[in-house]
């Protein structure tokens, strides 16, 4: 039985190629043949990838693979609601990061994939959450050995790691 926060999930018609995006470009009159990308990842949520919605995403990389939840790099447009609502909310927003439970389950908290090097433009460059309100993205990883993915293994103790974050 999968667990509770991925009923959703089993029950949508998501598909494959929903998930995960193309790995190669358009090779045929290309000089440079190396690969679009160098690594494989599916993110799987409502909608699909493209949708802009938080989810759970796998990410397979020679020497860094993980799997992870959240908002991994959101539209502009929705990147801007969430910093509202932790610049409005932060007193929340702060005992939700320093959480005993999430830090004990993803280390290295809640990151991003990039971040700015000032606060935007729309807020107060001294707001307290102002380190928050610069990343490009809000979403907890677990980095795995390589050869995670290549054993026959249950994933059963990472999906409840990933319970703890509700999408």
């Amino acid at each position: 039985m999968s667990p509770r926060c991925f009923q959703n999930f089993a029950k949508s018609d998501l598909r494959g190629k929903d998930c995960i995006p193309r790995l190669n470009r358009d090779l045929r009159f290309a000089k440079d043949k190396s690969p679009y990308k160098t690594y494989l990842y599916s993110i799987i949520n409502e909608g699909d990838r493209k949708s802009g919605n938080a989810g759970y995403f796998i990410v397979i990389k020679f020497g860094e693979c993980y799997l992870g939840a959240g908002a991994f790099q959101p539209e502009p447009q929705r990147l801007k609601k969430i910093r509202q609502v932790i610049n409005y909310n932060f007193q929340d927003w702060k005992k939700i990061t320093e959480n005993a439970k999430l830090l004990n389950a993803f280390s290295d908290g809640i990151v991003a994939q990039e971040s700015l090097r000032k606060v935007p433009k729309d807020f107060d460059s001294d707001s307290p959450a102002g380190d928050f309100l610069k990343m490009k993205g809000y979403f907890v990883r677990n980095y795995y050995p390589d050869t995670f993915f290549m054993e026959r293994i249950t994933l059963k103790p990472s999906w409840n790691v990933l319970k703890l974050v509700r999408i």
